[in-house]
């Protein structure tokens, strides 16, 4: 973690607006990307992500400055996608590659990931939200779990389950190139 990201939860912690702002204008971008992984519509996300600010300033006290902040803001942005999803509303993977952390991807990169998403979304859910989170966001299966409401057992499943699951798919997609 950077002295700057030091200095920015310190601020926050102590309720500092300005520190509040340096940190929703550098990981805004970031949680928008993480947030429609989970969600096709935009005005739905936008919604989610203010959600997830308000829950990561209400528990900036919380974090303990180990690990990724940006992680950790992502965990919190997950469980408020599954949240909203919990109320009925309908939360999907989206079709085209989100604003990437580091900016645009290359054609050729937003191509195969376009590509992988569409096979990725024909899978039912639990088993692609479970893929998601884990190969893509990242979260163990502990974590897992907690955002799901499942066993750690039923997410490894769920991502085995998964992966054999793409495979045959990605075969029978490689067969018919």
């Amino acid at each position: 973690m950077t002295k700057q990201d030091i200095d920015i939860i310190r601020g926050c912690k102590k309720n500092e607006r300005s520190s509040q702002k340096q940190l929703l204008d550098k990981y805004a971008g970031y949680l928008m990307a993480v947030v429609r992984r989970y969600c096709n519509d935009n005005v739905v996300a936008q919604d989610i992500l203010q959600e997830a600010w308000i829950q990561i300033f209400r528990s900036i006290d919380r974090y303990e400055e180990k690990g990724l902040l940006k992680g950790w803001m992502a965990k919190i942005a997950i469980s408020m996608c599954y949240k909203q999803h919990r109320k009925n509303t309908r939360i999907d993977l989206p079709d085209h590659l989100p604003e990437s952390i580091d900016g645009s991807p290359d054609a050729l990169d937003q191509l195969q990931y376009d590509d992988l998403m569409k096979i990725v979304n024909t899978i039912d859910r639990p088993r692609r939200d479970v893929f998601v989170m884990n190969i893509i966001d990242g979260l163990n299966h502990k974590e897992i779990s907690k955002v799901l409401g499942i066993q750690e057992s039923t997410s490894r499943a769920h991502l085995s389950n998964a992966r054999k699951e793409l495979r045959k798919l990605l075969t029978a997609s490689t067969l018919i190139l």
